[in-house]
């Protein structure tokens, strides 16, 4: 794959000089050849066919140790690297990705634990990611289309503080909205957190939440009054 180091060959043996390796001799054998081969006058024994399978087994065994050393230097050469998903162009805040939109390099694996595997269809981007940047859990959203379809809108809402029951709220979190009015509760969506911004001591705070498309067209009034009672859903 272009951009990482999966395609570096691995390294090539040196060239085995011919008649370095003679053919197998059981054991015992040299002993008893030895007398034959010192009468000049006695005609050289044609080579059996299982000396010359022994020979070219002998080269085989050596190609495969010399590969099998060669594999083992280039991967503890590499022993700090690890393949990771990057974006293959840079992607905006809150885009939804597709298999299509990630390919394969090589990072650090010092941040293994934080880093983003397949499959990534539904999820969307938290903040604005380059390409090439290795994809971490913090730049992305879960998939929200089990929940919120495959065409969800991203909306700005007020709430009275930037957290929620159950919790603080954190980029990511999937929650359930309570729009109330002067009676009441008037409604409940479903919404995923993209980001939070605190309006300070006193002040209203900013979410922008991901919610289904028809929710928010009919709530659009509700959601833009503020008076939205956030309830986080507790990560199993």
């Amino acid at each position: 794959m272009t951009g990482n180091h999966f395609d570096q060959p691995i390294g090539e043996s040196e060239p085995i000089p011919e008649g370095a390796i003679g053919h197998r001799v059981a054991p015992g054998a040299f002993a008893r050849l030895a007398p034959e081969a010192a009468r000049e006058d006695r005609p050289a024994r044609p080579r059996a066919f299982g000396s010359r399978a022994g020979t070219i087994s002998g080269y085989v065994l050596v190609a495969l140790a010399t590969g099998m050393v060669m594999m083992f230097l280039w991967q503890d050469a590499d022993a700090g690297q690890m393949p990771v998903l990057v974006l293959k162009e840079d992607l905006p805040a809150h885009r939804m990705l597709t298999e299509d939109d990630v390919t394969l390099s090589t990072a650090t694996s010092a941040g293994k634990d934080g880093y983003v595997s397949l499959p990534v269809t539904g999820r969307l981007t938290l903040r604005a990611v380059k390409k090439d940047q290795p994809l971490t859990k913090a730049d992305l959203s879960p998939d929200v289309t089990k929940v919120l379809g495959t065409a969800p809108v991203v909306v700005g809402v007020s709430v009275p503080h930037p957290g929620g029951l159950n919790g603080a709220l954190q980029s990511g979190d999937q929650v359930r909205l309570l729009l109330s009015g002067a009676t009441g509760v008037r409604a409940e969506v479903d919404a995923f957190v993209l980001s939070v911004a605190s309006g300070g001591a006193g002040r209203q705070a900013s979410l922008v939440v991901a919610l289904r498309r028809k929710d928010a067209e009919r709530h659009t009034a509700a959601l833009l009054e503020g008076n939205i009672l956030v309830v986080k859903r507790v990560r199993a």
